[in-house]
């Protein structure tokens, strides 16, 4: 940030993008969403390591593009670009969500409205129908149905498994966290335990150790339950939740 406006720089301080935006986002894909303000209306566009405009900024928000596409607001309705900034599923969406596996979330009627799946054409592959749900995720979302309830679906949005779960889980590495009897262990797609439940709570497995918490204390465990790493750490709920997130949406 120089002067209140933001650009990029290189892993050796050089300027590859002049700061000149009022806000930027993660390079994805060869392309990042930057944000201008001239004579106070902001609109958001593209740009791609060089600094180079690629997608004039013309939309009232944009995302991070994944699978070659990306969702920008028009108004008051959310669409999908491709990197040619050529629409190519049209505004219709109250909200809209990356890709993921083939798959974006989509919401209608409003903020508290519902939500459904579409596929890179825009066809709606799971209607809406749910409260609220998860990126897929190894080919697998969890969806919150109007008991208040979630399910887990595949991508046709079939019923993976015949139980509901109080809370969101997802799938990492082939296993997926679990709260049985306000114990966490960890579920394959069957949904067989492989590690029984016994932690006081934990997350999804990246590179093949998933952080858990006993007591207040973080540590990490193999696929087969066994420690990695001793819990001996402070649990910040915060940065779990973060580290989740990140890993859900980016990898």
């Amino acid at each position: 940030q120089k002067r209140g406006k933001w650009g990029y720089i290189d892993r050796h301080g050089k300027m590859r993008a002049d700061a000149e935006y009022v806000s930027t986002f993660a390079f994805r894909e060869g392309l990042a969403a930057v944000v201008t303000a001239e004579n106070k209306i902001v609109r958001a566009g593209y740009i791609d390591e060089n600094g180079k405009v690629r997608i004039k900024p013309q939309f009232d928000d944009a995302t991070n593009f994944t699978e070659g596409l990306a969702a920008v607001l028009v108004g008051k309705k959310y669409g999908y670009i491709d990197k040619t900034g050529k629409m190519v599923i049209q505004p219709a969406f109250s909200a809209a969500a990356m890709f993921h596996g083939g798959r974006a979330m989509f919401k209608i009627n409003g903020k508290f409205g519902i939500i459904g799946f579409i596929d890179h054409t825009g066809r709606i592959v799971v209607p809406a129908q749910y409260q609220d749900g998860t990126n897929f995720c190894e080919d697998v979302a969890a969806v919150k149905n109007r008991s208040g309830n979630w399910i887990l679906i595949d991508k046709n949005g079939q019923k993976l498994l015949d139980r509901e779960f109080p809370a969101p889980t997802i799938f990492s590495e082939g296993l997926a966290p679990v709260v049985v009897e306000k114990k966490v262990g960890y579920m394959d797609k069957t949904g067989k335990m492989v590690i029984k439940p016994q932690f006081d709570a934990g997350s999804i497995f990246v590179n093949g150790v998933a952080p858990v918490r006993i007591g207040d204390k973080c540590g990490y465990i193999d696929k087969k339950g066994n420690w990695a790493i001793k819990p001996e750490f402070d649990w910040d709920q915060h940065t779990i939740d973060m580290y989740t997130s990140f890993y859900t949406t980016f990898r």
